[in-house]
C-alpha cells in the first residue's frame, strides 16, 4: 500500500513539474550583459585574484593590495559609470 502512494505521489509530482516546465519556462537571466564588458572583467577578476591570495596567505602586503584593489576608482568607476549610463539610455 505504501508503495502505491509513493509511486503516486511521484506521478503526481512529474505532471505538475511537466506541466509548469512546459506553461512558465525557465528565465535565464543575462545580468550586466549590455554594460559589463572585458574592462569591467579585467578589474573585478584582479580585485578577485589579490582577494583570494589575502586569503590564502594574509599578510600585511597582500591584505593592503586588495584593499588598494577594492578601493580602485578604475574598478568603481569603471562598472558604476557604464551601469549608469546603460540605464539611463535604456529609460530613453
Amino acid at each position: 500500500m505504501k508503495q502505491d502512494v509513493n509511486k503516486e505521489w511521484i506521478n503526481i509530482k512529474n505532471v505538475i513539474l511537466e506541466a509548469a516546465k512546459e506553461d512558465v519556462r525557465e528565465q535565464r537571466k543575462e545580468r550586466n550583459q549590455d554594460w559589463y564588458d572585458e574592462e569591467c572583467q579585467m578589474a573585478m577578476k584582479e580585485k578577485n585574484d589579490a582577494r583570494k591570495k589575502c586569503q590564502n596567505k594574509e599578510t600585511r602586503k597582500n591584505r593592503k593590495k586588495y584593499e588598494e584593489k577594492r578601493k580602485i576608482e578604475e574598478i568603481k568607476g569603471a562598472t558604476i559609470k557604464k551601469k549608469e549610463s546603460f540605464i539611463m539610455k535604456s529609460k530613453k
